[in-house]
């Protein structure tokens, strides 16, 4: 079928050659769509087994028979109420997998029609129990960073590393998979360049990142960025280890060259980290706190809001971060593609784009937390509409994409501001980040 009617005369040894690129190419980056789809042919086949028939006899399949198979699903999940949704999702989840079967491996399944829309509730409509994931607190950030900073050298200090470059560049767990860092080609010192090779909406993402966090510049990028580049640039390359290794990054012993991670073990190696001392935090704690693999996604974006666009700081700020931040400037710090548009200059926000360093000009002072700012502000978390329009949106386009400055101005600019102004109210508070 992924050959066509007419390809009977194509050698064997160069079919075999296209049908295995084919499906190479939408493996994934660690093979789990494949691995998926054998999981699901598998069923079926048993499905025939079980009531007596040869596992040919299932193809092609019918609206009728992906309709029964879709709705059994469905009905075993939800009577033993499995999951975080109680089974709900099992069903559309399955209707999924053969849609991917037929869409992208060439099966002959017939999805079209009532029977089989009707079998189960897709996902958005199903209700049942909301799995949301929270945002993560300042200490997250603090944690990774002081482990960062370990001067022994070990599987966890690179994943610690890599970590924190990702959730300052706000990408979700199941994009990490698929993410590469680079030092800056125009600022190799001062700026970290990761590239999310295929995001949810099939396109590459560029984002960009001062080089620097909370309690510093990162003194490690460079050793880390040669360190990830050894091994084929991958921000999370699979490891090897002693039995257990797996949840246990104690037990690991060393990096695979050219290997991805898969979400799963990503998750596990996440996990591992923030159950380490100072941090300590258990998987109850994780589950009490709704951090989930999404939470880096958000977590830049809801600061951003909670500040809001022109606060009132009870301390001193510069002239940039007394702006705050406006509804475009919160889309951009989590790259959310597709909403709205940004209509900021990059004129605008280049004085802005510097590493944070040092302690900020007053031009912002505000006389107490949640009072009004002196000559600036209209009070915290008054954000602006932001009304978006075409000409936003073009503006966006055109400044996106390999070689244009704008989305990596834009990017430095409202990252840099945020890590500077959590770092200034840190100073303020003057405690230490293990007491927030």
């Amino acid at each position: 079928a992924l050959l066509g009617p007419s390809a009977s005369w194509l050698p064997a040894a160069q079919g075999d050659a296209i049908i295995a690129q084919a499906i190479r190419s939408k493996s994934a980056a660690n093979g789990d769509r494949i691995f998926g789809a054998v999981k699901t042919i598998r069923f079926v086949e048993a499905f025939a087994e079980a009531l007596g028939e040869s596992p040919q006899s299932m193809w092609p399949m019918s609206c009728g028979v992906a309709a029964l198979l879709i709705s059994g699903e469905h009905q075993r999940a939800t009577s033993v109420s499995s999951g975080a949704r109680g089974g709900v999702t099992v069903g559309d989840n399955f209707r999924s997998s053969l849609k991917f079967l037929a869409d992208h491996l060439g099966f002959p399944i017939e999805l079209e029609g009532i029977a089989v829309s009707g079998a189960a509730p897709k996902a958005k409509e199903s209700g049942g129990r909301a799995s949301v994931a929270a945002s993560l607190p300042p200490r997250f950030y603090f944690h990774l960073e002081h482990l960062s900073a370990d001067p022994v050298s070990s599987v966890a200090r690179f994943f610690a590393r890599s970590f924190l470059i990702c959730a300052w560049l706000a990408i979700r767990v199941q994009d990490m998979e698929r993410t590469n860092l680079f030092a800056d080609e125009r600022d190799p010192n001062r700026v970290v360049r990761g590239v999310v090779r295929l995001s949810k909406n099939g396109e590459p993402i560029n984002l960009f990142m001062p080089a620097c966090g909370l309690l510093g510049d990162f003194g490690w990028l460079a050793e880390h960025l040669e360190h990830t580049e050894s091994l084929g640039g991958r921000a999370f390359p699979d490891w090897v280890g002693a039995w257990g290794c797996r949840s246990n990054l104690a037990k690991a012993t060393g990096l695979v060259q050219g290997s991805t991670a898969d979400p799963v073990s990503i998750r596990a190696a996440l996990t591992y980290l923030l159950g380490l001392p100072p941090l300590g935090w258990s998987k109850e704690t994780l589950q009490a706190l709704a951090v989930q693999g999404h939470s880096p996604h958000g977590t830049l974006s809801d600061l951003g809001r909670t500040i809001g666009s022109n606060p009132s700081f009870p301390f001193e700020v510069d002239e940039a971060a007394a702006k705050g931040f406006a509804c475009d400037d919160c889309r951009e710090l989590g790259h959310w593609a597709g909403v709205g548009g940004t209509s900021s200059s990059t004129a605008e926000t280049a004085s802005d784009a510097q590493a944070p360093a040092g302690r900020a000009r007053g031009n912002g002072r505000g006389r107490a937390r949640g009072g009004r700012g002196r000559g600036r502000g209209r009070g915290r978390g008054a954000a602006s509409s932001g009304a978006a329009n075409d000409r936003g949106r073009m503006d966006l386009v055109y400044s996106r994409g390999e070689g244009r400055l704008g989305e990596e101005t834009r990017q430095l600019a409202v990252r840099g501001r945020l890590i500077r102004i959590i770092r200034l109210a840190y100073a303020a508070w003057g405690g230490d980040w293990q007491d927030l």
